[in-house]
């Protein structure tokens, strides 16, 4: 509260509690149609070109429908749009058989440890290219992502530290599929069904014990170690019977019982121990990604040479899944672009299209209506679906090179006379962004694109300058 320190007048602002209203978008169109990249049959939200470029390509051709539509948009002050990628028939881009392997001499040296596949369908993927290589600690793995040209790789994404522990943080499916604009990685087939032969019981081998005085080891010693990466746990040794550690059986077995009395995971309930050869190892009690044992420093983990800290070693589950380093880049393979989506692909998706609200214009990239008024099936089920709606706006292009020079022109294309839909004419001539004195002389130094896109994005820049009640035109 104010101070009020002497008599006079003061203004005072008082929160009314109530907050105002956000206005709703007015503007955002939604194009749909063919291209070459990006996610088929869903909606996709955009801000700006860039974010179309990196999750669709750009635009790839001439002939581009889609990427030519929302070049145009943008470029006349379009803001927020969704990007629907329709298509038939697609293949999407993987690594060939055989060349994420595990290392040399495991039992997964011959087989994919990952299946990884381009992010979307089509013959983009095939530009892509990867590369792995595994530390030196036998667990972990870098992954790059990049191209190759001329038999040099160029890194676009770089993952490092990856592991194929599943209760790891750097999980390379967790990290990999959260955080790349390129590629999806997945468990191999052969690992999912074939689990037992590719992964192990994670251990913990100690050093040489063959000169252990074993009655050096004394009741209440502690051993601080991390099974499965369920988290550090300590032990603590009871009275020996007998009152001594006199052999390593004794040892062993005390290890063993404390551990089993963890808890009721069965990395514990089925944790084993044994000596031979003058070496005691810790066995996790799972067979799996995640099966491991650690132990930390401390007096009873010297005392019998365990961890990797006291001349120990400590062989993880995964120790024969991580990937081996790859000899060269590997491309992946197969990618198809497939077919331009058909009336009954626009139909199943205009019904997904109803749960998004804020959509107001529709575009159809490369969908036009026929000049002998035949009709267009995609147009038709656009228009069913704003009449449906009530909310949006279908934009429809006339064909290109037709001249609608008088009113049977107009009438000959055969246009609905729904209140939900605008065709806009003449198709714009714009600079081709192919054309290049230097690298590409030939090419036309312009192109015509749909007038429907223009339109979008005057709309989405009179709405945002001026409202909604301003007139787009005149």
């Amino acid at each position: 509260m104010p101070s009020y320190l002497h008599p006079g007048v003061y203004i005072e602002e008082i929160p009314s509690g109530s907050k105002p209203i956000e206005g709703v978008a007015t503007s955002t169109a939604v194009f749909i149609g063919y291209t070459l990249q990006g996610p088929i049959g869903e909606a996709e939200l955009i801000h700006k070109w860039d974010d179309y470029a990196d999750g669709y390509g750009g635009v790839s051709s001439a002939t581009d429908a889609m990427g030519l539509s929302v070049n145009s948009f943008y470029l006349n002050g379009g803001s927020s749009a969704y990007i629907v990628r329709l298509a038939a028939n697609t293949v999407t881009a993987e690594i060939p058989a055989g060349a994420i392997h595990g290392r040399s001499g495991g039992a997964a040296a011959g087989v994919n440890v990952l299946a990884i596949s381009a992010n979307s369908p089509g013959e983009w993927g095939d530009d892509i290219a990867v590369r792995t290589t595994a530390d030196s600690d036998k667990i972990h793995f870098k992954l790059e992502v990049g191209s190759l040209d001329g038999g040099d790789f160029t890194p676009q994404e770089v993952f490092d530290g990856l592991s194929m522990d599943d209760s790891d943080s750097n999980y390379v499916l967790t990290v990999v599929n959260g955080s790349s604009k390129l590629i999806q990685c997945d468990l191999s087939t052969e690992l999912k069904n074939n689990p037992a032969t590719y992964y192990q019981n994670g251990k913990s081998v100690s050093g040489d014990l063959s000169g252990m005085t074993w009655t050096n080891v004394l009741e209440g010693m502690t051993l601080t170690l991390n099974v499965d990466n369920l988290g550090a746990r300590t032990i603590t040794l009871p009275a020996p019977a007998g009152g001594s550690y006199n052999n390593s059986t004794k040892v062993r077995t005390a290890i063993r019982d404390a551990v089993r009395a963890l808890g009721s995971e069965s990395a514990y309930l089925n944790f084993n121990t044994s000596y031979s050869g003058g070496a005691m190892t810790l066995t996790s009690g799972t067979q799996g990604a995640s099966s491991s044992v650690v132990v930390r420093p401390g007096e009873l983990a010297t005392l019998l040479s365990l961890g990797t800290a006291s001349g120990g070693t400590e062989t993880h589950g995964t120790v024969d899944v991580v990937p081996a380093t790859t000899a060269a880049a590997v491309s992946l393979t197969g990618g198809d672009d497939g077919d331009p989506p058909g009336a009954g692909d626009y139909q199943a998706f205009f019904t997904k299209l109803k749960k998004i609200r804020d959509a107001s214009i529709i575009v159809l990239p490369g969908q036009s209506m026929p000049a002998d008024g035949s009709g267009n099936q995609a147009i038709d089920a656009a228009l069913a679906h704003a009449d449906e709606m009530k909310n949006r706006m279908v934009l429809v292009d006339p064909p290109q090179g037709y001249e609608l020079a008088q009113a049977a022109h107009v009438n000959t294309l055969g246009l609905s006379t729904s209140t939900y839909a605008a065709l806009y004419y003449p198709w714009a001539v714009v600079r081709n962004p192919f054309f290049n004195e230097d690298t590409n002389p030939t090419a036309p130094t312009t192109l015509k694109v749909a007038p429907s896109a223009i339109a979008a994005g005057v709309w989405a820049r009179i709405d945002g300058s001026r409202g909604v009640w301003k007139a787009p035109a005149g």
